[in-house]
């Protein structure tokens, strides 16, 4: 699996950035599935991609399609384990749909610092007036192709976001079986606790099989 992404790093906040980011499964580029979690994680840029490699850009260049993403430069980035975990889950869709397990797995997510402690990602928010900054959400819920995973877990009341959520989710809820029509029903599990820290438990059983199937 090779990942990419738009990143941008703050010289004067020290705070880095992490946008449409992409996972890539063998050779396909169409889009095979999207996920929406809390924010950027572990996962770390490992080299831009430069002009020299203009095939690659020239895919890449396919999903800048809105104000957010256009202008900026793509990057490598690592696969951290919850990346991982993301394949997993939308592989295991496509298998129980007798679909090819290839192609652009999307991952956007309600804001966009990338840090790998959630509490220190929301005080540097609160450090800038408490205005979450880069926001996207907009052009990410114009770019969601199905099947859709909503995995912002804790995050679902935090006053900052649940805005922006209840965006994705009135987007998203018509056209999914694994969803409660109303907002608070639902856990929002994120991926890591859907399939490692609470697998075993029946509600995530629930949202699993019905997501997969």
């Amino acid at each position: 699996m090779r990942v990419f992404a738009h990143y941008y790093s703050d010289e004067i906040t020290g705070i880095e950035y992490r946008w449409r980011t992409l996972l890539q499964l063998g050779d396909s580029w169409d889009i095979c599935g999207t996920v929406v979690m809390k924010n950027p994680g572990s996962s770390r840029p490992t080299c831009p991609i430069n002009d020299n490699d203009s095939e690659l850009l020239s895919h890449l260049k396919r999903f800048d399609n809105a104000n957010s993403y256009i202008g900026h430069g793509w990057y490598h980035f690592s696969v951290d384990n919850t990346m991982g975990l993301v394949r997993n889950l939308i592989e295991a869709y496509l298998v129980a749909h007798n679909k090819p397990v290839e192609g652009v797995i999307q991952i956007f997510n309600l804001f966009n610092i990338r840090d790998v402690d959630l509490n220190k990602g929301l005080e540097k928010i609160k450090a800038s007036q408490g205005e979450p900054i880069l926001m996207t959400t907009d052009d990410d819920i114009n770019n969601l192709v199905p099947p859709i995973y909503l995995g912002w877990g804790n995050l679902k009341n935090n006053k900052l976001f649940k805005g922006y959520a209840e965006k994705f989710f009135e987007k998203v809820k018509q056209d999914t079986s694994y969803l409660d029509k109303d907002y608070n029903k639902n856990p929002f599990y994120h991926p890591q606790y859907l399939l490692v820290y609470g697998n075993k438990r029946e509600k995530c059983k629930e949202v699993y099989s019905k997501f997969i199937k």
